[in-house]
């Protein structure tokens, strides 16, 4: 995984000592790291980090600026479409909830720097039949039931067994205006045991999975003792404690929170033992072995060491893995998510728990 993308994903975290580059990558590297960003849903987040830390070229900004115009129109589309498709369930009576995507801004307070390519709505299981006939025939770019980036569902990965079904431990969950609409979101609380899950039932995590679990666990208003309590109902504990102590090492968060501290001490030292944050596992840009460009000799392994999914270890990218070794950097990655992924965390350093001491040299 690239220290540079590694970065860029916790680039506004508070307490992250994970350091942008402070000289202008040259054009291999800035290469990968745009593909990376764009694959893995980080474009909004390399956008902000581009004024704000990230030494450019001219070029570079040019293309940036490119970026966050695709941001912006994708993020727009993406609330557009949840409002109405909110908006039809609330006028039918049909109860839901917003799971992701602009729920996210609850957490942030203001718009998500990583807009959705798919956006979970969640129903109670009685109301699922109902609630998808109202949004219509499946369209096109549907993925996984839903119509087109918005998925209404009863039940979400690794909380399918919850004692009761998820949708009995929810409360009336949180207001949130979308598109000059009011819609019924998950609380924070609710959002970070739900993401935790989520990575925790994924074979290969993302980057952008690891942020947005960070970003939950580090809001102002978070009630710990919720969130525990929720995952407690769930069964999902140690899900929630392997999320946020995996956060906590993936972006080396020096910030101590009770929940941090919580985390790390319920999952003990990771398996790799004491250490920093290892380097990327290959001098092969993380574009070029995402996109298949790369010599056959050099295997496609996160920190973790399982192959990415869609690479058999040491061989070519498995047929539909990605997309063609001429795709375009600025409309390559809106669209496609997932395939720039994390694996497991890197461990800790040396008695860390979260603590504010100066990063140990590499």
């Amino acid at each position: 995984m690239s220290d540079h993308l590694v970065a860029v994903a916790a680039h506004g975290l508070a307490g992250s000592r994970a350091d942008l580059p402070s000289a202008a990558l040259d054009d291999a590297a800035w290469f990968d790291l745009v593909q990376g960003c764009a694959l893995g849903g980080l474009v909004g987040l390399l956008a902000a980090a581009g004024g704000h830390g990230l030494a450019v070229t001219p070029g570079q900004a040019e293309e940036l600026a490119v970026l966050a115009a695709e941001h912006a129109g994708a993020s727009a589309l993406v609330e557009r479409q949840v409002a109405t498709t909110a908006s039809v369930l609330a006028l039918s009576g049909v109860d839901h909830r917003v799971v992701d995507g602009p729920a996210r801004r609850l957490a942030e307070g203001h718009p998500a720097a990583r807009p959705p390519g798919v956006v979970t709505v969640l129903v109670a299981p009685e109301d699922l039949e109902e609630a998808r006939a109202l949004q219509g025939p499946p369209g096109r770019g549907d993925r996984g039931g839903g119509r087109g980036r918005v998925v209404v569902v009863a039940a979400v990965p690794g909380l399918e067994r919850a004692p009761g079904g998820l949708w009995s431990l929810l409360g009336p969950g949180a207001a949130l205006d979308v598109d000059g609409r009011t819609l019924r979101a998950l609380t924070v609380e609710q959002q970070l045991v739900v993401a935790c899950a989520v990575l925790g039932a994924a074979p290969v995590p993302t980057l952008g999975a690891w942020r947005d679990i960070a970003e939950l666990a580090l809001a102002p208003a978070l009630d710990p003792s919720a969130v525990r309590r929720l995952a407690q109902a769930a069964g999902v504990l140690d899900a929630l404690g392997r999320g946020v102590a995996g956060a906590w090492r993936w972006f080396d968060l020096a910030d101590k929170t009770e929940l941090s501290v919580w985390a790390t001490r319920r999952t003990g030292p990771p398996a790799g033992g004491p250490g920093g944050r290892p380097p990327p596992s290959s001098p092969v840009g993380l574009a070029r072995r995402v996109l298949g460009r790369r010599p056959a000799a050099a295997p496609l392994h996160p920190p973790g060491g399982a192959p990415l999914a869609g690479h058999p270890p040491g061989g070519a990218p498995l047929a539909g893995a990605g997309p063609p070794p001429g795709a375009g950097i600025a409309s390559a990655g809106i669209a496609a998510a997932g395939i720039a992924s994390a694996g497991a965390p890197p461990p800790l350093p040396a008695g860390h728990a979260g603590d504010r001491s100066p990063r140990r040299p590499t």
